[in-house]
This record gives structure tokens, sequence and C-alpha cells, in this order.
């Protein structure tokens, strides 16, 4: 790949010598990622995002190229939000004419890279994480700015994350899952229900491609924040559990409460003045319904991850939910 054209930096990095290094293309080709370095007195690192996109009138790449502004959003407006516990790289230029992001490189402080999946150690330092950042906009999520598509940077997504419904029609007309059809909608509605408690900003595609650890391991930093967005807390912590824990982790019901129970502690911990009706009760009945919601997505879309999220366990779910009053 060739080597990133100057003009695409500021004058600030632009006047000194620098080399960049290909790291890696974004998904379908819509662009790419290269490693910076500037050789100044001290030298400097930084990680560019530059957007490319081809041509495109559909529905996904629509939704590509708004996930993009609201990641350079989320880095100029709100990242200065987060507790220096809840670590994301900072943010030293953004430009959304160019597509141009470029980043403090985490990979000094946080060399290790989650992997496929993570431990329940590990996985507990992320969750303690995502109470940190789920904690900083507790409460306060419906009044930041919606990006309705627009070609400039104007805020979050209206629903947090990729796999909502409403962005996915095309997935639910391949789905093939008469018993599904109810609860999922429901669950849909429960999830953007604004009068629910827990509302928050939610990361929205948190899996252990975009997770990387301090070298002994007690903290984490957290990147990709293309589909920061409005809605319940239980949505990132569903998906990452699904995806990203190891399934000897998640075949243990025992443990997987005990995690639970650190997400909630931490958040309780990090919210001031407390969770009001958001009791540990609430948040593991949104927890089904968010575990109803991504099983959904995949039905139409394809099943993957550690097998959490089985069709087993969604029927246990989705019986129960229709046996209460």
């Amino acid at each position: 790949m060739s080597a990133l054209p100057a003009s695409l930096l500021p004058a600030s990095i632009s006047k000194h010598r620098h080399t960049s290094t290909y790291l890696a293309s974004l998904w379908s080709s819509y662009g790419s990622i290269h490693a910076l370095t500037v050789h100044s007195t001290p030298p400097q690192s930084f990680v560019v995002k530059h957007i490319d996109a081809p041509p495109g009138t559909s529905v996904s790449h629509k939704r590509k190229l708004t996930s993009y502004a609201v990641e350079r959003w989320f880095y100029t407006h709100l990242a200065a939000r987060l507790s220096a516990s809840v670590k994301v790289a900072d943010c030293t230029h953004a430009d959304p004419a160019a597509g141009v992001l470029v980043l403090e490189d985490l990979r000094p402080s946080f060399p290790v890279p989650a992997g496929g999946s993570v431990s329940a150690a590990q996985a507990a330092v992320v969750l303690q994480w995502l109470a940190g950042f789920h904690a900083a906009f507790w409460g306060a999520a419906d009044t930041i700015a919606v990006d309705h598509g627009a070609d400039t940077d104007t805020g979050v997504w209206e629903q947090g994350s990729y796999w909502y419904l409403d962005t996915r029609r095309d997935e639910w007309e391949d789905m093939d899952e008469p018993w599904l059809e109810s609860a999922a909608i429901k669950a849909d509605a429960v999830l953007k229900d604004p009068h629910q408690p827990g509302r928050t900003l939610v990361h929205g595609d948190l899996k252990a491609a975009n997770i990387v650890f301090s070298r002994d391991g007690a903290t984490c930093a957290v990147y990709d924040f293309q589909y920061v967005g409005h809605g319940l807390g239980v949505r990132d912590v569903v998906y990452f559990l699904a995806t990203s824990v190891a399934r000897g982790v998640m075949g243990d019901a025992a443990r997987v409460q005990a995690l639970m129970k650190v997400y909630y502690s931490a958040l309780e911990a990090a919210v001031e003045g407390g969770l009001g009706d958001y009791t540990e009760e609430v948040m593991m009945e949104q927890l089904d319904w968010a575990l109803v919601d991504w099983y959904r997505f995949m039905a139409g879309w394809g099943v993957w991850g550690n097998g959490w999220a089985s069709e087993r366990r969604v029927r246990e779910i989705v019986a129960r939910l229709d046996a209460e009053p």
C-alpha cells in the first residue's frame, strides 16, 4: 500500500519529517488505517484513519458513511467527558472533508490486543471500562445531538449499534424464524423506549477486535466509535459477552452472573447520585430483551460468537417472557 499523502495531515505534523506504515483496510475497503511516526523532538506516534469510500447509494453505503461522521463527532465532542479510567485515544486532528482522523497511538501503553476472545479476568476489566463509559452519559444521553445522515459531522446515532431492527430490514426479511418474530418486535420496542431506566450512550461495536489491554492486563482501552448512539447499556453488554468472551466462561451460568455483578457494581460506583430505578433485576430483564434482539439480527445475517446467544437459550427466554403477566 502507498504511503499516506502529506496533504491529508495537519500542518503541525506535516511540517516535520514523518513516515507512515499501512496497518489495515477498513470494512468493505472504505479506506485504510496507517501508523504514523513523526520525527520531531521528541518523536511522536499516531494512528491515522482515512476514509476513501467507493461510490454508492445503498442503505449499507449510507450507514457506513454516517458511521465515520459519528466517530469523528464522538472524538471531537464527547470523548473529553470520559474519566481517565475510561481510556480512549486522544484525537489530534479531524477533517470531515478529507475523511481523516488522527489519533493517539494506543499501542505503547496498551500493547496487548484482545484477540479473538477474552478470559473471565479480562472480561471483568472490559466491563468495568464499559460501566465507566455508560456512567459518563447516564441520564443525559438524550440531550446529545443526533446525526441524521447529513454530509457533515453533526452528532451520534439515534439508536446506537449497527444491528438494531430499523436499519436491518433486509436481514429481517431473510429471517426464517416464525417463533421469534413477535418477541423480536417487542424487544425492539423495549430497547428504544425512551422511558426505560438505564438509557445512556452505547459504544455500539464493543467486540474483542476493538479492545487492547495494558501489559499487566489491569486496564484496557477501546477504539472504533462508529456506532455510538442512544440506547440501553445492556445492548453493549450482550454484544460483548456473546461475541468476545471465551466459550468456557459463557457456558458457566455462575461465571456469567459474576460478570454481570462486576458491571453493575462498577456502574453503581460511577454514576453520581445513584442508579435510582435501575436495579439489578431491571438490568437482567433488559439483558434478556437485548439477547433476543441480538439473536434476531444473527438469524437473518448469520450466526457467530461463542454460542451463548444460542437458539435454545433465546427460545427459553422468549417462553419465560411470554409467560410473564
